[in-house]
């Protein structure tokens, strides 16, 4: 997936590496503006720090919207701002929109559909089987595992019947499937306990009502 320069994907879809360690940064990085592609992993600059002062900002994936940690914007605040604006490139049919994020989302979802739709559909299917949960394990690139998570958080809070949020409509099906058979195991539970508390009455009662024979010597 990564080209010559190690700066962005096949799609041209960015991503991070830290200066010192070289490893891809998932998560936190913090950035220089000052210097060239300069970033660095939360433990090179804790163990390191660098010369100029250093933004830290917060990566949702390495394709998502990036928002600022300093700003006082908590990590849920980060994902539901990139769900938001998942939903809307979802919708969008600007070639030229406004939105900063919007064309990067549509790259994204142009590489899944060429590359790893089949694979995280099947992964997505097996998850929902087993905790209508989003797939976590290998098949797909990390690129758009991370887009199935998201589409998994969008699609627990989306109310749109109609939403064209990929896997949208699938996830919100599976999701109800899985609270009625929790409810119905719950209403099980409750039956069985009322039925016992039942026998328990009924068998106090008949011990009640027994007479008492009395034995004169």
């Amino acid at each position: 997936m990564l080209n010559e320069s190690g700066d962005s994907t096949s799609d041209g879809i960015s991503i991070h590496t830290c200066r010192t360690c070289e490893t891809r940064i998932l998560g936190i990085r913090y950035h220089c503006g000052q210097c060239d592609h300069f970033d660095l992993c939360v433990a090179c600059y804790q163990r390191d720090g660098h010369t100029h002062a250093m933004d830290q900002l917060i990566l949702i994936g390495q394709w998502v919207e990036v928002a600022t940690v300093a700003n006082g914007q908590s990590p849920r605040q980060a994902i539901q701002r990139c769900a938001q604006t998942l939903a809307h490139s979802c919708r969008c049919r600007d070639a030229n929109c406004a939105l900063p994020s919007c064309h990067k989302y549509k790259k994204v979802a142009q590489h899944f559909a060429r590359h790893c739709r089949r694979v995280a559909a099947n992964r997505l299917k097996l998850a929902n089987q087993k905790a209508a949960a989003a797939p976590a394990g290998g098949g797909s690139c990390a690129l758009c595992k991370q887009l199935v998570v998201l589409c998994c958080y969008h699609a627990k809070h989306c109310t749109d019947s109609e939403c064209p949020v990929l896997y949208c409509t699938y996830i919100k099906s599976k999701l109800r499937q899985r609270q009625r058979g929790q409810r119905l195991q719950r209403v099980h539970i409750l039956m069985a306990r009322i039925a016992s508390m039942a026998r328990m009455s009924a068998q106090l009662s008949r011990q009640q009502q027994s007479p008492v024979c009395f034995v004169t010597l």
